[in-house]
């Protein structure tokens, strides 16, 4: 689990990029993952996606 709300804050659904990153970034991420996006936004929009790299 990637959590950036302790650097960026708030980012609302940005935050499922901003997340990525910087599992790309310490090469956290390689081919054939599967990876879950998913983002909770004042409590009643969610916002979810499912990947596979």
């Amino acid at each position: 689990m990637e959590y950036v709300g302790d650097k960026y804050g708030y980012t609302g659904v940005s935050s499922f990029f901003l997340a990525y990153n910087n599992r790309l970034k310490k090469s956290l991420i390689k081919h054939g993952d599967i990876i879950v996006f998913w983002s909770l936004g004042a409590g009643y929009q969610i916002g979810v996606m499912l990947l596979k790299i």
